[in-house]
């Protein structure tokens, strides 16, 4: 038989039972609060740090947004002081080139009024380092846009091609070693104006003489670097030129000495010395010279101007003409000698003058406002310079102390040498191209203006401009072997 359990302890049991399940659900109450209540510390931690996070982005935006603006206010005023710099250098570009222009326009006067000694050689290096730039520029144009000039080669293979008399007047220059550009449209006059009319029709030449010295490095260097030992060499070389040449100082000039190893440019101010044949025996004594000469080691000849650019537009077809040029005609009530055997170019005149009046260029014979034809014969590479400017007095004034029998009582004094007779033109038609062309222009004289000289009447001296002479039409000939008339 079992033993039973008494009342007593059973209670007890029931109490250390009932204190064990209390005692577990406290610590399982517990444990959870203590879960929540880490649950709840680490979700303020992540809070915490979550906003201690935006604070520190919106300082980083806030200093990055600082740092933005400081480097944009920086960056716009580099871009401003960079605009401005190049503001002030175009501007600064545009006055020397404005000075410059002024400059050679004043050269182009000192050189018209023979005032050309006063010319420092400077500013004539100024004009030909003006042309070596035009003749970079002008290749690359024609490269660039072969379609706007014209095929002078071509066109010189047709007499009749209406561009004919203006394609051989560039072949000419060519020949010379000058880079031609002829445009089919209007060209900026500007570049001819201060730079073909001032080598060409002013100084006198499209062609120089280069001279080559090496007289050691040492030397070379000193004459390069020291302005009293180039002074100095400038003086001998224009003693020893004189002697050789048997010329003045005053009729050459030494110009633009440069490296290589002593190099320098001489030019002839003298129109006569320009001429082809005198130029030539000028060049061939200072070739001869060098032989004897120890330290000149090359002389060359070489064109004056590097490169031209015009306007084919100076030409009028209309007034084209190789033959019905009359006889036994007058124009402006003077006996007008037909230039037969002459192919003309019309130059672009039709309207020009006097308010679009196109009387003086009648064909009527009567002096009713009408002028009278003249010529002027002209070495072919002066042409384009006359074309782009005007005809101008000579320095050579044979007649200006003769009786003028056309005004009574008064002097022919001095002007631009013109002749009525076609012949006496040609005889001035001096060439300077091997392709054996040369030309006169013919021209239309204001017959009240016009001085004769009493001791020549196959001459007439006109005082210049356009109120006493216009060239309208410019005369090409081929020289033929047998022709003689042209030396």
């Amino acid at each position: 038989m079992k033993k039973s359990i008494k009342p007593s302890n059973e209670k007890t049991l029931k109490r250390s039972f009932v204190f064990k399940l209390l005692s577990t659900k406290q610590s399982l109450n517990e444990f959870k609060n203590d879960k929540k209540k880490k649950k709840k510390d680490n979700e303020k931690e992540i809070d915490t740090m979550l906003n201690e996070y935006k604070e520190f982005e919106k300082e980083v935006i806030k200093n990055n947004e600082k740092l933005y603006e400081k480097h944009k206010k920086k960056y716009l005023d580099d871009k401003k002081r960079q605009k401005e710099k190049e503001k002030k250098r175009k501007e600064k570009e545009k006055e020397e080139e404005k000075e410059r222009k002024f400059k050679i326009y004043n050269i182009s006067n000192q050189i018209i009024n023979n005032n050309f000694h006063e010319i420092s050689k400077n500013n004539i290096d100024n004009i030909l380092s003006f042309g070596s730039l035009m003749k970079t520029q002008i290749e690359k144009e024609k490269k660039e846009n072969p379609e706007k000039f014209l095929n002078v080669d071509e066109i010189i293979k047709n007499e009749n091609n209406n561009y004919f008399g203006v394609s051989v007047l560039a072949k000419s220059l060519e020949e010379q070693g000058m880079s031609v550009a002829i445009e089919t449209e209007s060209s900026d006059k500007n570049i001819n104006e201060s730079s073909l009319r001032l080598l060409i029709n002013e100084i006198g030449s499209t062609k120089k003489i280069v001279l080559n010295y090496d007289f050691g490095e040492e030397k070379n260097n000193k004459i390069l670097s020291v302005p009293e030992e180039k002074e100095k060499f400038i003086k001998e070389q224009n003693l020893e030129l004189s002697k050789v040449l048997k010329l003045k100082p005053s009729q050459f000039s030494i110009c633009n000495i440069r490296k290589g190893s002593i190099k320098y440019d001489l030019f002839f101010h003298d129109s006569l010395l320009n001429l082809h044949e005198n130029f030539n025996n000028l060049f061939k004594t200072l070739k001869d010279f060098s032989r004897k000469s120890p330290n000149l080691k090359n002389v060359s000849q070489t064109s004056a101007l590097e490169g031209i650019k015009f306007s084919a537009d100076m030409f009028d077809e209309k007034g084209n003409r190789q033959e019905g040029w009359g006889e036994n005609e007058k124009r402006g009530g003077r006996v007008y000698d037909p230039p037969i055997g002459w192919i003309g170019h019309g130059i672009n005149v039709s309207k020009k003058y006097d308010n679009g009046d196109d009387t003086w260029l009648g064909y009527t014979g009567e002096d009713n406002g009408e002028w009278c034809v003249a010529y002027h014969g002209t070495n072919i590479n002066y042409a384009l310079s006359i074309l782009n400017t005007e005809l101008k007095e000579g320095i050579y004034q044979a007649y200006s102390d003769s009786k003028d029998i056309n005004h009574p009582g008064e002097l022919v004094g001095e002007g631009i040498y013109v002749t009525p007779l076609i012949s006496i033109a040609d005889e001035y038609a001096l060439r300077q191209s091997p392709k054996k062309y040369k030309c006169v222009f013919m021209c239309r004289v204001n017959p009240r203006n016009i001085r004769i000289p009493e001791d020549n009447q196959d001459y007439w001296v006109v005082k210049g401009g356009i109120n006493d002479i216009r060239p309208y039409r410019l005369l090409i000939q081929e020289i033929k072997e047998n022709n003689h008339s042209n030396k």
